[in-house]
């Protein structure tokens, strides 16, 4: 038998949050959805990447009651996205790993945050020569607390799935990996205290799974092509 040697990519991903009116109105969604997909699921303007085995999720470190929970609901929320590829919370064997840290170790000792700003959160994946997602570590900064580690949280877990970018455009839809534009302090208020996977990210994960779009499609193919197609 061949002996097919596996090749293993790294990549840090830095949270950002910049806040600029969530609507749910289907015109806006249908208008902001592809343009969405197109910002944060190609990394580096360059190709795809997803999984293809069944998700495996475990929690390590000082994690508590309501992160776990909070762990929960994020697997709910993306479960009828992602096809025909299952997820699950597991206590051991797992494949995509999430650190609740107690120390800054993994944050003060990484090579790729020197001379940076240390991120409130990252994410490292594990892919193989075809971009498939073989593991995903997320790791959580320790001082961290209640809404904003479970935002922190919920964006890198988005990553983890292959939103492996950020957009810098402003969408009138909830999302985490762009701008938002708020109508309002309410509506920015709502929005802080909603503890799901915004629907701009669902949408795009869902096009990511459910579609027939090769791992290999770079994002200028992408534009090239009927995006219906895709939808």
């Amino acid at each position: 038998m061949p002996i097919i040697q596996l090749v293993f990519l790294f990549f840090p991903f830095v949270s950002v949050f910049l806040s600029v009116r969530i609507s749910n109105d289907m015109d806006i969604l249908n208008h902001e959805k592809t343009a969405y997909f197109e910002e944060t699921a190609f990394y580096n303007q360059s190709w795809l990447s997803r999984w293809e085995a069944p998700i495996k999720v475990q929690c390590f470190g000082n994690y508590t009651v309501e992160d776990k929970i909070q762990v929960m609901s994020m697997i709910e929320d993306v479960r009828n996205d992602l096809g025909t590829i299952p997820i699950q919370l597991v206590n051991d064997g797992g494949n995509l790993f999430i650190h609740f840290e107690d120390d800054l170790s993994h944050f003060n000792n990484s090579e790729e945050f020197k001379n940076q700003q240390i991120p409130f959160g990252y994410m490292k994946p594990q892919l193989n020569r075809n971009h498939e997602l073989l593991q995903a570590d997320i790791y959580i900064h320790p001082a961290l607390k209640g809404i904003k580690k479970h935002e922190v949280l919920r964006h890198e877990f988005c990553h983890s799935l292959g939103l492996m970018s950020h957009s810098s455009r402003a969408y009138y839809t909830e999302n985490l990996l762009g701008k938002i534009i708020f109508s309002n302090s309410s509506a920015y208020d709502d929005y802080k205290s909603n503890q799901h996977i915004p629907i701009l990210d669902q949408e795009a994960i869902k096009m990511l799974y459910q579609s027939q779009i090769s791992l290999k499609t770079s994002k200028k193919e992408f534009d090239r092509m009927n995006r219906n197609n895709f939808l």
